[in-house]
């Protein structure tokens, strides 16, 4: 699933309740973080070893829709199933809590027009109870922590633990 420019692209390599496997693409406008197209099913294509072959448009089995709650997070409905959670694999990158130690800019937009600071996280802290370990401030006042579990999951969320 890739999402650019306010179009969304949905494939993926299925098998047929006859064991037969089957490649599917739906794609279209995503508009309000919500998808909906036919999940077009293709058959006959290239295979290893064979020459230059084009799969053949082969029907389709309904509207997949999707919905997102976040950049990461959302829903999926395939036809003749119920809506599951989807969330962005993370693969190549730990969500360890010395990933964020470093120098980090960070910006808001609010009724004070836009403010912007810089922080230095230094030293680990304990965990929250949705958190892996809070990366803090020199000082301590300031700190962020990669939410692994809760409605937060797969982001980071920063705070003054000790206002």
């Amino acid at each position: 699933m890739d999402a650019q420019n306010g179009t969304l692209v949905v494939q993926m390599y299925a098998y047929e309740s006859n064991g037969q496997p089957t490649f599917y693409l739906a794609s279209g406008a995503l508009q309000n973080d919500r998808f909906s197209a036919p999940l077009m099913r293709y058959s006959g294509g290239r295979y290893f070893g064979s020459g230059p072959r084009s799969g053949a448009e082969a029907g389709s089995p309904g509207n997949v829709n999707v919905r997102f709650t976040s950049g990461t997070t959302g829903f999926i409905t395939f036809p003749n199933e119920p809506e599951v959670a989807i969330s962005r694999f993370n693969f190549g990158y730990a969500f360890a809590p010395a990933s964020l130690k470093g120098i980090w800019t960070l910006t808001s937009f609010g009724s004070e027009g836009m403010l912007a600071d810089a922080v230095e996280f230094t030293r680990l802290e304990d965990a929250t109870a949705n958190g892996n370990g809070i990366m803090v401030s020199p000082n301590g006042l300031f700190g962020c922590e990669h939410q692994v579990r809760g409605q937060l999951a797969g982001g980071v969320l920063c705070e003054s633990p000790r206002v």
